[in-house]
Parts: structure tokens; sequence; C-alpha cells
């Protein structure tokens, strides 16, 4: 599970997050999370959580798949524009100059 602020701050066990920090809760740390808004702002968070895939697992970069052959079908398609990447080489993130503080919990 992970906990992702957007704005705001909040206490999440002994630790305190605020705007664009994020908690990761890993398994077997706890059956439940008790977060609490710690300041006066509105807290907006975005939790994420599910089942384990229980299945192998391979990345290069942004690319995440069941299998490294799927992974290089992925980058080729990418590379090619193809396959659903037809855009991505004009496609711009809106929020690209955002920035992350990670903190693990």
């Amino acid at each position: 599970t992970a906990v992702y602020i957007l704005s705001g701050s909040v206490d999440i066990g002994d630790k305190t997050l605020t705007k664009l920090q994020i908690a990761v809760i890993e398994k077997g740390e706890s059956e439940s999370v008790l977060v609490l808004n710690t300041g006066e702002e509105k807290v907006r968070a975005i939790v994420l959580s599910g089942q384990p895939l229980n299945e192998p697992v391979h990345r290069s970069g942004s690319f995440v798949l069941a299998s490294q052959r799927d992974l290089e079908k992925s980058f080729r398609d990418y590379q090619q524009g193809k396959n659903g990447f037809e855009a991505a080489r004009t496609w711009e993130s809106k929020i690209k100059n955002m920035r992350f503080k990670g903190k693990s919990i």
C-alpha cells in the first residue's frame, strides 16, 4: 500500500508526510494503518493498494511487464511508434515539473 500526499500533511504511524511525499507500507507491517490530518489545510491524497501479483515482474525505465520478451517487444513498439505508442514522441506530461519527495516508512 502506498499513500501519496497531494496537499496538506498527515501522520502515518510515527512519520509525518507533507505535499508531494509518499509513504510505502510494506506487506506484514500492519493489518491497518491510521492516517491523521496533522495540519489546518485540507488533505488530498492518493491511496494505492492491491493484492500481490505473485508473478515475475520485469522492468526497464517506465516499462513493467510479466516477461522479458514482452518487455523487449513493448520497448521496440515504443521506439517504432506503434501498438499504442503512435503519439509517444510528441506527448508531454502535464505534471512534468512537479517535484517528488519520497519518504519510506
